[in-house]
């Protein structure tokens, strides 16, 4: 069984076409790359696939379940890009708990899991020094972990990230990917959507290539020939977690 099977997605936006028969899988453990240059349809995939924007044809499956029957969203931990999160005065460790919402009711207050589950993905992404920081001080490396440890708190199967690298440096890629390769050795699927691949490339286990909102290669990007050098130079029941989540936290601390 995929955790994510979508087949023939089609999508407009504004009466104008972006996906055209797009067809998208992710197995478990699987580390899957959306490429693609800009206007290419895959931030709009991603976003179909989680139900964000509608589909006018096609189907989405996630954990074996149709999209519109899928309720267990707290398997997904999802991270946006992250110019598009308002987080006004909120401190880093405020943003994390807030991961916890899909496990609590309305205005209850925190359990002692809750409070688990928020240290053990701040130190996942090395951030517990710095939890009762303003997340307006941070630096742009440290603001992305930070959403990444907002997606963890909820102690999902599937992370699915958006365009996680554009804007930081290279010390700050480099973080970035040592906790997704954490990530990955921990069990956890991933989806992500990269305009290159940059330091991610070792960790990738399949490429899909999207162009004018059709896929052009789905495969090992070793396999892909032409079809990624021209990306390259073109920018057109839930598991328990706490075990593996202590590892990481165990492995980010070292």
């Amino acid at each position: 069984m995929g955790i994510v099977e979508a087949t023939g997605l089609e999508v407009s936006l504004d009466g104008t076409p972006v996906l055209r028969g797009v067809d998208l899988s992710v197995g478990e453990r699987e580390t899957v790359a959306l490429l693609g240059g800009n206007g290419s349809g895959k931030t709009t995939t991603l976003r179909a696939v989680l139900g964000l924007v509608p589909r006018q044809a096609g189907q989405i499956s996630l954990f074996g379940t149709p999209l519109d029957d899928f309720r267990a969203w707290a398997r997904i931990g999802y991270v946006p890009q992250h110019g598009a999160v308002q987080v006004g005065n909120a401190t880093i460790w405020e943003l994390v708990a807030s991961g916890r919402l899909p496990h609590r009711r309305l205005f209850r207050p925190l359990t002692p899991t809750d409070n688990t589950a928020i240290d053990d993905a701040l130190a996942m992404v090395a951030l517990t020094d710095l939890a009762h920081q303003p997340m307006a001080h941070l630096s742009g490396g440290q603001r992305q972990r930070a959403l990444i440890a907002r997606a963890l708190a909820t102690r999902p199967d599937l992370i699915v990230l958006d365009e996680p690298l554009a804007g930081l440096d290279t010390v700050s890629q480099d973080e970035l990917t040592d906790v997704l390769e954490r990530l990955k050795e921990a069990g956890l699927a991933i989806l992500v959507v990269l305009h290159e691949l940059g330091p991610f490339q070792p960790m990738i286990d399949r490429g899909v290539v999207l162009r004018q909102g059709v896929v052009i290669h789905d495969g090992p990007l070793q396999s892909a020939g032409e079809v990624t050098h021209e990306h390259a130079h073109h920018h057109d029941d839930q598991p328990a977690a706490h075990t593996w989540a202590a590892g990481l936290a165990r492995e980010a601390t070292r």
